[in-house]
């Protein structure tokens, strides 16, 4: 296995996260199959990758850890993996539901929810609209987003090019491999069409640990700053030197700030301050955030 623009000679988790049958399993959401695997034994955390050319691998040392200490289902995103796309619109609703059948299949008591990117939104919207299913959120490069910013299309001949290694790899795992384009187009769209505001973060009810790399250009810095402010129960963790796959490049940072949010009773979970001064500022200069200019998808940014 490995992850997309993997290093050479950088070596992944010896456990095939997305492509290990003894842990796999299937729940049927619609008109699509949803590929989870589980590992470990105590309370349950639920794992999300990031859409585009994330994949549950990418996440496997953080995985590693988690599994020391809880019981984690590892979820193969709707047309990512061996998960199938189905036909239903793609829509962060559709995320969350799929996320949610797959709570509802395997878990009895609330979970925690660890997710990446659009995995760390969907989280967030599972907890909107079933707080009680979802005990608390850790959501690494996941801040505020307007719509527009990441890129309308990407030509899936770049990818292909950019690592034609991993994408024979995952195209391998997908129940429709002919629809590979097709589905990464439509990923792609949908990212291009989600918008996480203020209205959307007041909405969470649940504790939230925002985790963001000083150098991520697909959650800028300061997009998490605002979330931490307008999500009511959250606190913030930013990484140095470090981009969107923060986990790649500090884990024991991390590690130091998500255990110890997991492990602790949530009364006695200290939240980040909302000062007035920043909410105030950030009313003031968000529109001028993510504004037209898109961003590149998928490169990394490399200090």
């Amino acid at each position: 296995m490995r992850y997309f623009l993997q290093p050479q000679f950088t070596e992944g988790s010896e456990t095939p996260y997305g492509n290990n049958p003894e842990a796999g399993h299937y729940v049927t959401f619609g008109d699509a199959k949803i590929y989870y695997e589980v590992y470990g034994l105590g309370d349950d955390v639920v794992i999300l990758n990031e859409g585009g050319t994330g994949c549950s691998y990418e996440l496997g040392s953080m995985i590693d850890e988690i599994r020391e200490y809880y019981r984690v289902i590892v979820v193969s995103s709707r047309g990512q993996g061996k998960s199938e796309m189905g036909h239903i619109p793609f829509s962060l609703s559709q995320k969350a539901a799929d996320v949610l059948a797959v709570i509802h299949e395997e878990a009895e008591d609330p979970v925690m929810i660890v997710g990446v990117g659009d995995g760390a939104y969907a989280a967030m919207e599972a907890a909107i609209e079933e707080p009680e299913i979802v005990d608390r959120i850790v959501a690494i490069g996941a801040g505020t987003l307007k719509k527009g910013f990441i890129p309308s299309s990407i030509p899936y001949s770049d990818v292909v090019n950019a690592d034609p290694d991993f994408i024979a790899q995952q195209e391998a795992l997908m129940p429709e491999p002919e629809r590979a384009e097709e589905i990464f187009n439509t990923q792609i769209s949908y990212l291009h069409s989600l918008e996480i505001d203020e209205d959307f973060l007041s909405q969470i009810e649940c504790p939230v640990l925002l985790v963001c790399g000083d150098g991520d250009t697909h959650c800028p810095m300061v997009t998490a700053f605002a979330a931490s402010q307008w999500i009511p129960h959250s606190c913030l963790c930013i990484v140095p030197r470090a981009w969107h796959t923060v986990y790649m490049y500090n884990f024991p940072l991390i590690r130091a700030a998500m255990l110890p949010f997991m492990g602790t009773s949530r009364a006695g979970l200290v939240t980040t301050r909302k000062i007035a001064y920043n909410i105030e500022a950030l009313q003031r200069g968000m529109d001028e955030v993510q504004g037209e200019e898109q961003i590149p998808f998928g490169k990394p940014i490399l200090y």
